[in-house]
């Protein structure tokens, strides 16, 4: 909070006009300016990054005029407020500057949304002094917020009251405070509070609620059934929190967070065995390969318009602006399959497949020679299967040379996306400095491994494109010459991560590195 502020939460349960009343009194020199309306909205990313950022944006309308502030949290900073009768959806929106860039760093390509809505009955004092002059300036709040989705109820906040340094007027700010302090009447209790913090406290939202990274806390003996039945119930939930903004389409990373939580189900449904019943799993298994494959040629489409800048200053600046056409192409598919997708979402098949899978997962699962593994320890279970998938990789990408097919690097791509899935849903088991160092030994390898097949399926794509914009006659031909050279810089940046895979695959299989996977997960009795 500034140091030129000293704001007062007001426990009286007092009107705006009680309150107003009772400072008149207690300052006969002070002037009320006319009495505002005000609706004030706060804004945030769905997984509140501004909040985790230590900030907040708010817009608010009074007096006809729309202001934007963004500032931190607890109100000690402001970073900028302008005049804006719209809300920009995406950081890239606000206007070019510093300002603009901090915000895309830290939200990137999220939207922001409303989260909380409040109504404000706002009144100004001015504090005149024998003279006349304005020596401090008071505001009276009235405020009450509610959650802006669902449009839930109306919480009354208490009356709030700012007392506002004028330059010059020190003691006489000093004293005003302490006036207020020893007043009964009024109930003032300073606070550090702000209003932002007070309406998360007083609507019990937690923004850090929801992540799509895992955090599981599991202990050695934790039963294998307990454990998976949690992970596959956290995977569900997050399947189904994405759900609506996947369907809306409000942002490309609902669509990402829903197939990366069908991936994870996927993997874990074929990785973590004997724990539900095989013959039971295979409807499971099949309607969740249907609903990633639902969902990837929007997520392509999303991917391809990300990247389309980046890709795009790979060319001189003249052909840059030759694959505009692109661009539109790209964006009319996109609405298509999106489109198909929404479809595929309100089907019969997907709405069952969530409440069967859900039903499935709540009962009680028993050891049968079906699923001999549910009553064994986590960690036992876990070691057992880490430590075979992981031999898998160091067998596949060993064999990996310059002459073998790019579909050999797709496979070990596949491998190494199960083995980072089943880390990560058991790392709680393991200390934490052993195995987080891990994980990310995998996970550059995987980027690699990733980069190489992104490049080729862009590529191909772009061919596809051209030929599909050429046969309906939707492009000259400096656009295709565009689009070619475009292929080409793919596929040099496909050829490049070929090259750096066999240092990076090295550096994975190292002695020193299959030792640390060894003493972390080999379950052969030493």
């Amino acid at each position: 909070m500034s140091l030129n502020v000293q704001q007062f939460i007001l426990t009286e349960k007092l009107s705006i006009d009680e309150a107003r009343s009772s400072l008149s009194r207690i300052f006969p020199q002070i002037q009320a300016d006319p009495l505002q309306q005000v609706a004030r909205t706060y804004y945030d990313t769905f997984d509140w990054l501004l909040f985790q950022a230590g900030s907040a944006l708010e817009q608010e309308i009074v007096d006809g005029f729309s202001w934007l502030r963004w500032f931190a949290k607890d109100d000690s900073q402001h970073y900028f407020r302008l005049q804006s009768e719209n809300v920009p959806q995406f950081a890239s929106e606000f206007p070019d500057g510093t300002y603009q860039q901090q915000l895309s760093s830290i939200t990137n390509v999220r939207a922001v949304l409303p989260q909380i809505h409040s109504s404000l009955q706002r009144q100004k004092f001015r504090y005149l002094n024998q003279e006349g002059k304005t020596t401090i300036r008071l505001t009276l709040e009235s405020i009450a917020v509610q959650r802006c989705k669902n449009k839930q109820e109306f919480h009354a906040l208490p009356l709030r009251l700012q007392i506002i340094k004028v330059r010059g007027y020190e003691k006489a700010y000093t004293k005003v405070i302490q006036q207020i302090e020893k007043e009964t009447a009024l109930s003032a209790q300073a606070t550090q509070e702000s209003v932002f913090e007070e309406a998360l406290r007083e609507l019990e939202i937690i923004p850090q609620k929801y992540s799509s990274k895992l955090h599981f806390s599991f202990t050695p003996t934790t039963r294998m059934g307990e454990a998976t039945q949690r992970i596959f119930l956290h995977l569900l939930e997050t399947i189904k929190l994405n759900e609506d903004g996947t369907k809306k389409d409000i942002d490309s990373e609902f669509l990402h967070d829903f197939r990366v939580a069908i991936r994870r189900t996927r993997s874990a449904i074929t990785q973590i065995k004997n724990v539900y019943c095989k013959e039971k799993l295979e409807r499971f298994r099949e309607d969740f390969s249907w609903l990633g494959q639902i969902t990837s040629t929007t997520r392509d489409l999303d991917v391809y318009l990300l990247k389309f800048r980046s890709n795009q200053h790979r060319l001189s600046q003249r052909m840059q602006s030759d694959l505009a056409p692109l661009v539109q192409f790209l964006q009319k598919e996109q609405k298509d399959a999106q489109a198909q997708l929404v479809r595929n979402l309100e089907s019969v098949r997907y709405q069952q497949l969530i409440k069967d899978w859900e039903k499935f997962l709540l009962q009680e699962t028993e050891s049968t020679e079906a699923s001999s593994n549910v009553n064994l320890s986590t960690k036992e279970v876990a070691d057992r299967q880490i430590w075979r998938v992981y031999q898998r990789i160091l067998k596949e990408g060993g064999k990996i040379d310059d002459s073998s097919p790019p579909e050999s690097l797709h496979d070990l791509r596949k491998t190494c996306k199960k083995l980072r899935y089943l880390m990560e849903f058991f790392q709680s088991v393991y200390a934490k400095e052993k195995c987080k160092p891990l994980i990310q030994i995998l996970k550059s390898l995987q980027e690699n491994l990733g980069d190489f097949q992104d490049y080729e399926v862009q590529s191909l794509s772009l061919r596809g494109f051209a030929e599909r914009m050429f046969t309906d006659q939707e492009v000259t031909t400096s656009t295709l010459l565009a689009m070619g050279a475009l292929v080409r810089e793919l596929e040099e940046q496909q050829h490049q991560a070929r090259l750096e895979f066999a240092q990076r695959f090295a550096n994975f299989a190292q002695t020193e590195n299959q030792n640390r996977f060894k003493d972390l997960f080999d379950p052969t009795p030493r």
